[in-house]
C-alpha cells in the first residue's frame, strides 16, 4: 500500500510541477541517483548470492566426500556385525 502512495505522489509531481523549474530538475536528479543506487544493489545482491551458492555447494561436496571416505576405510567387520544384529 506504501508503495501505491509514493508511485502516486511521484506521479502528481510530475504532471503539477512545470518542466522548466529548478526543483524538477533537483527531483528528477534524485531520482536518477536513487535508480543508480537500486541497480548497484541490485548488481552487488545478484554476486553475494553466486558467492554464497558456490560456497555452500563446496561445502558440501566436502562433507560428502569426507563422508564417503570414511565410509570407505570403515572396517568391514563393523559392516558383518551391524548385518548380524539386524538379522536377529
Amino acid at each position: 500500500a506504501a508503495y501505491a502512495i509514493v508511485v502516486g505522489e511521484v506521479v502528481n509531481y510530475f504532471i503539477l510541477v512545470p518542466t522548466h523549474s529548478s526543483e524538477f530538475h533537483f527531483v528528477v536528479i534524485w531520482l536518477i541517483v536513487m535508480l543508480t543506487i537500486g541497480i548497484i544493489m541490485t548488481v552487488f545482491s545478484f554476486f553475494q548470492f553466486l558467492c554464497f551458492k558456490t560456497a555452500a555447494a563446496r561445502i558440501v561436496r566436502n562433507i560428502r566426500c569426507a563422508y564417503l571416505k570414511s565410509l570407505l576405510r570403515q572396517d568391514l567387520e563393523f559392516f558383518a556385525h551391524r548385518h548380524a544384529e539386524l538379522r536377529k
